[in-house]
């Protein structure tokens, strides 16, 4: 898939580095499963899950994705492939750990110039990682071909994340995870949860938990909170025939709250679903926590969810 590609010293130095890179612990961006040993001179970047020359435009960007992914992803690639040979080289790799996957490499042009791209894509169990490397021309010298090439070699994928961390990526504390684990988190505004040991949550077989935060300069008035409710939930895919069965404000945690309960069906499978949508008030921010299950399971749910819920409150 050509469009995944477009978007995503010495040779005795280089050697000795090489060993080196393998010595060392590979560094994880924060709530990120995917690792890696960056070439030298790399530092953690500030502003993006990954790393950048410490003073030159060159980045590597670290991401993940469901495990399922991989497939789809690696014939979608080799069809494309086919369609503009040359352009685009493939390498297939196998990491240290058995982990398969293959790397994308070549030039595009881009209007600072010419930068050279390697995008490679690896599957450990349930997870694909991704790690993207753009280096432009005018400053190639600072990330060689041979440095970057190392440093994808020790790419490595944990099999969890510890909870402090997702926690401390999040602006807000969760004192009570009511017996649900962390799915993923995006620092600074949003964390899934479930129960179960699938990541790739169906709805049907797993709970699913969604917390986000985002500003709100303005409190609304009273009479406005069961319409931004109801077009919050508007946001919320995988759902169909949705059906308001409750709603009512509420305080939650000394703040001002609405809660919406729902009927709905699995978009994927037909089958019944509950969910519950509460929204706070905060001093110029709006929360919003949404859950879903399966019908059978609702009455199992229900009252963890509020635990969870009334765990939730300022660092």
């Amino acid at each position: 898939m050509l469009e995944f590609f477009a978007r995503g010293t010495a040779a005795l130095v280089l050697v000795c580095w090489s060993a080196v890179a393998f010595a060392q612990e590979p560094t994880y961006p924060a709530t990120l499963r995917v690792g890696i040993v960056p070439p030298p001179n790399f530092v953690a970047s500030p502003t993006f899950p990954g790393f950048e020359h410490n003073d030159r435009a060159i980045r590597m960007l670290l991401s993940e994705l469901p495990g399922y992914v991989f497939e789809g992803l690696q014939k979608e690639v080799d069809e494309d492939l086919k369609k503009a040979p040359g352009l685009i080289t493939r390498e297939d790799v196998e990491l240290k750990s058995g982990a398969k996957g293959f790397i994308l490499k070549g030039t595009l042009n881009s209007p600072q110039g010419p930068v050279f791209k390697w995008t490679m894509a690896v599957r450990s169990g349930d997870i694909t990682g991704i790690v993207v490397v753009e280096v432009p021309d005018a400053v190639k010298e600072f990330a060689p071909y041979d440095a970057v090439r190392a440093s994808l070699d020790t790419v490595t994928i944990r099999q969890t994340v510890p909870n402090e961390e997702y926690l401390a990526a999040l602006p807000f504390a969760i004192n009570d995870l009511a017996g649900y684990r962390f799915v993923r988190v995006q620092p600074g505004n949003a964390a899934m949860l479930t129960e179960g040991p699938k990541d790739a949550v169906e709805i049907i077989e797993q709970p699913l938990i969604m917390i986000t935060i985002a500003p709100m300069p303005q409190q609304p008035k009273p009479e406005e909170r069961d319409g931004i409710a109801r077009r919050l939930l508007g946001e919320t895919g995988a759902l169909k025939d949705v059906r308001v069965t409750q709603a009512s404000p509420l305080r939650i945690a000394n703040q001002q709250a609405y809660e919406l309960q729902i009927d709905a069906k699995d978009a994927k499978s037909n089958n019944d679903l509950k969910a519950i949508q509460w929204i706070r008030f905060g001093q110029g921010t709006i929360m919003k926590i949404f859950a879903v299950t399966n019908k059978d399971a609702w009455e199992t749910h229900y009252p963890r969810l509020r635990q969870l819920r009334d765990g939730i409150g300022p660092k």
